[in-house]
């Protein structure tokens, strides 16, 4: 009888036990990170993705000043943006620590040395890199998986896999015009292009373009001089400025002599890229309205039944929340560029 109260008493510990690692583990499971710090160079345009999970806005404790020259568009988005801790943008691990962060999440290309100095003090921290459509579906997905927000995750990557969908749709099958997407440099005298594995040469390929700069190679801006972007003949020309007015920048295209006899400029298809806070050709949130834009620059009869004025909408409201009067109010004001917009 004795044996038996033992092997019952053992089975009855086991039992609790086991039960109170499973309480153990979830409770482990639910505990999310509350102060957020979105760390080091590229941040400005991670913090615009962390931005669009509503539910980890009040997480963010510290950022690098997201301002490309344009001003703080998450000062419309979240109030109190203002009040959270900036850094600079070149600010060292010991700055970081200084904030109290509980996860520093951070492009993939700063994980040496900024990253890992972090990880040597004993903090925990998260990679993303958000430089293309496929790196947006994943990263979103591991954000919301990292901080128990799956739904929105599915909801945002939905969005964008529908609008590239549908653009992929549109241009098959028609003939590929030669594009250049350019930026412009000192005023519109030099320009700029940028490397083929970079979002804004992948949305020219994704709207059905032959991206005539993208043989030139390399993880950064390059200058051409004015002779090789005339040789290049292109089609469509798409001036793009980070500071700067972009449609100032495609006027300055049109009124080079160099560029004269280039075919856009003599047909009328020199073009200037949207933008409100941030351009829309970029690794931003805003590369899927980016996309079609830039696909209705180059294949206008396909995209004459797209309303652009409602897409742009659309993509305020649902990854900012921004209604109707706070759209007229904070970001009409500000677009520049061919935007399409009213």
């Amino acid at each position: 009888m004795s044996t038996i109260r033992a092997d019952f008493s053992r089975t009855i510990i086991a039992a609790f036990l086991v039960l109170l690692a499973a309480a153990a583990s979830a409770q482990t499971a639910s505990v999310q990170p509350s102060r957020v710090v979105v760390a080091g160079r590229g941040a400005a345009l991670v913090v615009d993705a962390v931005y669009a999970f509503p539910g980890l806005r009040s997480r963010v404790a510290a950022t690098v000043k997201p301002d490309q020259g344009f001003g703080l568009f998450l000062s419309a988005v979240d109030p109190g943006f203002p009040a959270k801790a900036v850094l600079d943008r070149n600010a060292g691990a010991e700055s970081y620590a200084a904030t109290k962060g509980d996860l520093f999440v951070m492009k993939s290309y700063v994980r040496s040395p900024l990253g890992v100095s972090l990880e040597a003090l004993g903090l925990k921290t998260m990679y993303v890199d958000l430089e293309s459509p496929e790196d947006y579906y994943r990263d979103i997905q591991a954000i919301g998986s990292a901080f128990g927000q799956a739904e929105r995750a599915d909801e945002l990557v939905g969005y964008y896999r529908e609008l590239q969908a549908d653009t992929e749709r549109r241009v098959a099958g028609a003939a590929r015009p030669r594009v250049l997407l350019a930026q412009a440099a000192e005023g519109g005298r030099l320009w700029e292009v940028a490397p083929a594995s970079w979002m804004q040469a992948r949305l020219v390929d994704l709207s059905g373009g032959e991206n005539v700069g993208s043989a030139e190679r390399g993880s950064a801006w390059m200058r051409v001089g004015a002779e090789q972007l005339a040789a290049w003949k292109p089609d469509v020309v798409i001036a793009v400025s980070y500071n700067s007015d972009s449609a100032a920048a495609a006027e300055a295209f049109r009124a080079d002599p160099r560029f004269g006899r280039v075919p856009a400029v003599i047909s009328g298809r020199v073009h200037a890229m949207p933008q409100d806070f941030y351009s829309w050709d970029q690794a931003d949130t805003r590369w899927i309205i980016g996309l079609r834009r830039i696909a209705a620059f180059i294949h206008p009869d396909r995209f004459a039944d797209v309303d652009s004025s409602a897409e742009a909408r659309r993509f305020f409201e649902l990854l900012y929340g921004m209604d109707k009067t706070r759209f007229d109010a904070v970001i009409l004001p500000r677009l520049k560029g061919e935007h399409g917009v009213e």
